[in-house]
């Protein structure tokens, strides 16, 4: 049997999977299991008809795919090679004996069983989430053979978020588990406000790009960078953050969020802006990780660099910020540059880049113009001798010393 573990992909065939198989969940105690969903989408990474959503007792058309009263059923061989499924969970919070987020499950197991044979095993426990109301378990897709990508990533926003993300009926998830009804967001006045909080657990973030595979650059990664807006006891300042997972996590600058009374996050693209809430900072870094606070997540986030490695003198860059919105007008900013310098503070390592910025691209993040990851996040810049600005950003690999995150193995 193989143990599985969160962002793992592995071909079926190299698990001794063919024909149906079965993946049974399993929590022990007198807790119920949390709400089972599948769904089956298109080759667009989208619900093409809410007909392929289903919860316990429903088959998708043709069958071949369904919810049981104990996890999924399903036939990759019968399937087309453009479908990908999804599985996933979801939580109640008014359920006296179902946990009400993720981090309340205790010793669960997801078991990939074939012809009565379990070939492979997740464990899940509590202390591997936060407070998410939903989460993804796993997926199925096609890449020359079906192959199996083991989830983790989750939704505050419960099933509602989920749903919207992939692109169902608002009222979906009300027609699938009609005694289970979603439940309300927030409202601004229900939101707390902004404050630096303890964080109980690492946030774990996604290896892969949303919808599974990287998109166009940069047209494609706009819709996960925003403006942040932060009102200051004396007036109004801005800055620049950027989603990091699907359950609302941003990065900013420490020193964009000082001593804010109120922040909000408007996305690119996005006509409404949401409120965020300070989750961690660090001011010798000059790095603070937000959260918005409207519990809705966020369907698209930008996957930091996983692989640990120093980027290289010379490495092609992208930068995305907002800079001088009040000289310019509102609206992002894209330039270009080249990794020119590794420096080190304190044991902390920074990148010297020649990417165009200003006031206003602070926490803007820096990627690798290759494949999009992200690899720094931009801070500021130091004038140099002739006029020259020597732009500095934050090598998000000092991230992995705060403790506040835990990337999946690409």
């Amino acid at each position: 049997m193989t143990r599985l573990v969160r962002g793992q992909r592995v071909r079926l065939g190299d698990l001794g999977a063919s024909g149906p198989l079965e993946l049974r969940l399993e929590t022990p105690g007198p807790q119920e299991l949390p709400l089972l969903l599948a769904l089956q989408l298109g080759i667009d990474g989208r619900l093409s008809d809410d007909r392929f959503a289903v919860g316990p007792g429903q088959s998708v058309p043709a069958g071949l795919l369904r919810v049981t009263r104990q996890g999924f059923e399903i036939d990759c061989e019968t399937l087309p090679t453009s479908a990908r499924v999804v599985l996933a969970l979801g939580f109640r919070g008014d359920h006296p004996h179902m946990p009400g987020h993720a981090s309340q499950i205790r010793g669960g197991t997801l078991r990939l069983v074939a012809q009565g044979r379990v070939l492979a095993q997740l464990d899940l426990e509590g202390q591997d989430f936060d407070s998410e109301r939903a989460v993804l378990l796993g997926e199925f897709y096609h890449k020359d053979v079906w192959r199996f990508s083991v989830g983790g990533g989750g939704f505050y926003g419960g099933l509602p978020a989920l749903l919207s993300h992939y692109g169902a009926s608002p009222d979906l998830e009300a027609r699938l588990f009609v005694s289970a009804p979603p439940a309300a967001p927030a409202s601004r006045e229900e939101t707390a406000p902004v404050a630096s909080l303890d964080l109980a657990r690492p946030v774990w973030l996604p290896a892969q790009w949303p919808g599974g595979s990287a998109p166009r650059l940069p047209a494609g990664v706009l819709p996960a960078v925003g403006s942040l807006r932060v009102r200051l006891e004396d007036g109004e300042a801005s800055g620049t953050a950027f989603c990091i997972s699907p359950g609302g996590h941003l990065l900013t600058c420490q020193h964009v969020v000082e001593g804010a009374r109120e922040l909000e996050f408007q996305a690119e693209g996005s006509a409404q802006p949401r409120p965020v809430r300070v989750l961690a900072e660090d001011e010798e870094r000059d790095v603070a990780l937000l959260l918005l606070a409207d519990g809705a997540g966020s369907p698209y986030w930008l996957p930091l660099d996983a692989t640990e490695q120093a980027p290289a003198l010379g490495d092609e860059l992208g930068l995305l910020g907002y800079p001088l919105g009040q000289h310019l007008g509102e609206g992002i900013t894209y330039s270009q540059g080249i990794v020119n310098g590794l420096r080190a503070r304190d044991g902390t390592p920074y990148l010297q880049i020649d990417t165009g910025a200003a006031p206003g691209s602070s926490g803007g993040p820096v990627f690798r113009r290759l494949d999009g990851r992200v690899v720094g996040m931009l801070q500021g810049g130091l004038a140099g001798a002739q006029g020259m600005i020597i732009n500095i950003a934050l090598d998000l690999r000092a991230l992995g010393t705060l403790g506040w995150i835990r990337r999946a193995a690409l």
